[in-house]
C-alpha cells in the first residue's frame, strides 16, 4: 500500500570491501609497493535469499586457486619518527577489492616492495616480496582496511589493527553497517 510519495528500499551489499594502506617504519626512507597479491581467498559460493530482513546467506564457499592482484606503484616516505604518513591504494571512495565475506582460513597477502633512503632512492636496503597470513572474518556489507607497516630490511611486516566500517554513500558519508 502506497502511503507516501517515496518508497524506501533498504539495501545491504552482499560483498566485503577490502582496502590496503601502507606506512614506512623508518624516517626519510622511500617505500614503494609495486604489487599486492591475495592468495587462498574463497571466490566461489552459493548465495540464497531468505525473503526476510536478513537478506540471505553465503554457503558452499571455496577457493578456486585464482588470485587477486593489485599492480601499480604506491609510495610513502615518513618524514618524522611518528610514522604518520599513510598512503591508500584505492582511489577516493572506491574499493581496491570487492570480495565474498568469509573466514580467512589459509589466506595470505604477498607484498612486493622496495625500501631505500630518500637521499639515495636507487640504493635499496630491501627489494623483494614478503608474505603475511590474513586472519579473522570478513562480513558482508563491511569495509575492511589493512594498514601495512613496511620495513627497510628483512624483518616481518606488521599490521596496524584493521579498521572496519560501513559503506560510504554518494555524499561521502559513512552509512550504518548492518
Amino acid at each position: 500500500t502506497k502511503t507516501s510519495d517515496a518508497i524506501i528500499l533498504p539495501f545491504q551489499h552482499l560483498l566485503t570491501q577490502v582496502n590496503f594502506s601502507i606506512k614506512g617504519d623508518t624516517k626519510n626512507f622511500v617505500y614503494t609497493v609495486t604489487k599486492l597479491t591475495l592468495n587462498g581467498i574463497k571466490n566461489t559460493a552459493t548465495f540464497t535469499f531468505d525473503g526476510q530482513q536478513t537478506v540471505g546467506t553465503w554457503s558452499n564457499q571455496a577457493a578456486s586457486g585464482d588470485v587477486y592482484t593489485f599492480t601499480g606503484e604506491k609510495e610513502v616516505t615518513p618524514i618524522t619518527d611518528e610514522k604518520s604518513e599513510v598512503t591508500a591504494f584505492e582511489d577516493t571512495n572506491n574499493a581496491l577489492f570487492m570480495l565474498m565475506p568469509q573466514a580467512l582460513d589459509g589466506a595470505t597477502l604477498e607484498v612486493t616492495y622496495t625500501a631505500a633512503p630518500s637521499s639515495k632512492p636507487t640504493e635499496y636496503t630491501y627489494n623483494d616480496t614478503k608474505t603475511l597470513n590474513l586472519t579473522g572474518t570478513w562480513e558482508k556489507g563491511k569495509n575492511i582496511r589493512y594498514t601495512l607497516i613496511l620495513t627497510n630490511d628483512a624483518t616481518p611486516i606488521a599490521f596496524d589493527t584493521p579498521t572496519i566500517g560501513g559503506w560510504v554513500d554518494e555524499a561521502g558519508t559513512t552509512g550504518k553497517a548492518e
